[in-house]
């Protein structure tokens, strides 16, 4: 599906020319040095349209608070509602009753802030109500869930006892593993749509290199209208294998991914896929506001990466030894500084360093202006694709417990600070 017509393109001074704008910063007067609020010390220089530029020399290597849960959701054996087939969607509404959307068995369960079964909402079917196959919820504003069931091709609504308020056909389809639809103060659903520059193509076997077109499109509900802003263009890199009749496509592992996610408060945070740590804040337009670069030193990619991989994809099947060894042999030099980032209804940006296979995930949050707020650890481990909801003051995440068993997981934020002393 082609999105509506953008609204609006980035011209020379938008999101398409970070790199000529981050590297003429230099040479721009009104250059300040302050220190945020964390105290890591920063730059903030004026961008060719307005915009600034953030600089930071470092992040703190410490965090400064280690945040582990206070609940847990899921379980190896026991009733089936605390059992979990494969979680796609985590909410919590304005009560703090915690929901769960489960792709195996096509529903929605309901627990209370203390982690007790309430109910189940949805199941398999297609009458009102029931979910045909469904890959994310979230919650609007008047308290309303959302799912996506991209197997009917529509958007479900649901009321606190699982009645269907409406189905609406989307114009912003999702048909990923899990759905990474936002929906905005305003009530609005966002969505990330990419297409491919240039004419369709089979992919050949080995290595296959494109350019896709990326836009952010929104659906109103209360309207029924839809609109798009092109946001630039990304290359990427795929790799795909014959296996008999059928073929696999798979990425380079470890090469840097451009990301692209709704800010809540307005605008889209995007990473350049560079694999250098860079984001930049745009507005609704498209245009570059904020760009936040720090001096990380990426890890470098082993010999031992190397080996790990191809004994993955070997034991999964030994045929696959030499496209195996031909992937890894395409893997960068160094793994990209950082592989996920969102914003919350806070507008805060969060921003996950990549680490040791060995070490703690750090998350790194900066205000909408891009100071560094704090440095953050998990006391756990999560799974690695999933985004964390935070809802609320908790943070939810899918951790693979008990033999890979997934569970739920609410962690307590405390007090985070929500703006640096020199966004004020």
């Amino acid at each position: 599906m082609r999105p509506a017509r953008p609204r609006s393109c980035p011209g020379p001074v938008g999101f398409l020319a970070l790199f000529v704008a981050v590297a003429t910063a230099a040479a721009l007067p009104g250059c300040d040095r302050a220190q945020a609020g964390s105290g890591a010390e920063a730059t903030r220089e004026a961008l060719p349209n307005g915009g600034s530029l953030v600089r930071y020399a470092a992040l703190p290597a410490e965090p400064t608070v280690t945040l582990e849960p206070d609940l847990s959701i899921g379980v190896l054996e026991g009733e089936a509602w605390e059992m979990f087939g494969d979680v796609r969607g985590i909410d919590a509404d304005a009560d703090g009753n915690i929901h769960i959307l489960d792709f195996q068995t096509r529903d929605i369960r309901v627990f209370d802030a203390e982690g007790g079964y309430l109910r189940t909402l949805g199941g398999p079917g297609e009458g009102p109500g029931e979910i045909s196959a469904a890959n994310g919820i979230q919650f609007d504003p008047d308290g309303r869930l959302w799912v996506n069931d991209h197997g009917k091709m529509h958007l479900l609504v649901l009321a606190a006892d699982g009645t269907e308020l409406e189905r609406v056909p989307f114009p912003v389809r999702s048909f990923g593993f899990v759905w990474e639809g936002a929906m905005d103060r305003e009530g609005r659903l966002w969505h990330a749509f990419t297409e491919r520059a240039g004419p369709a193509s089979m992919p050949e076997d080995g290595l296959n290199e494109s350019t896709a077109r990326r836009w952010m499109t929104s659906f109103d509900p209360g309207s029924g209208t839809a609109d798009s802003v092109f946001v630039g263009e990304q290359a990427s890199r795929s790799f795909r294998i014959r296996m008999g009749n059928g073929f696999m496509v798979r990425g380079i592992p470890h090469s840097p991914s451009s990301f692209l996610r709704m800010d809540p408060l307005g605008g889209f945070w995007r990473g350049d896929g560079s694999g250098d740590y860079r984001v930049a804040r745009l507005d609704g337009a498209g245009d570059t506001v904020v760009v936040v670069d720090v001096a990380l030193d990426r890890i470098p990619v082993t010999a031992s990466d190397r080996d790990r991989f191809i004994g993955q994809m070997t034991g999964q099947d030994p045929d696959l030894e030499r496209p195996a060894r031909e992937l890894a042999g395409l893997m960068p030099a160094r793994k990209p500084a950082v592989d996920q980032a969102f914003a919350d209804l806070e507008g805060r940006l969060w921003v996950r360093r990549v680490a040791d296979p060995d070490a703690r995930p750090l998350y790194d949050l900066f205000d909408r202006e891009g100071e560094h707020l704090i440095t953050l650890e998990l006391g756990f481990e999560p799974m690695a694709y999933w985004v964390p909801t935070i809802r609320d003051g908790n943070a939810y995440f899918l951790v693979a417990g008990e033999l890979g068993v997934a569970s739920v997981v609410r962690v307590p934020l405390g007090d985070l600070p929500a703006r640096g002393p020199a966004s004020d």
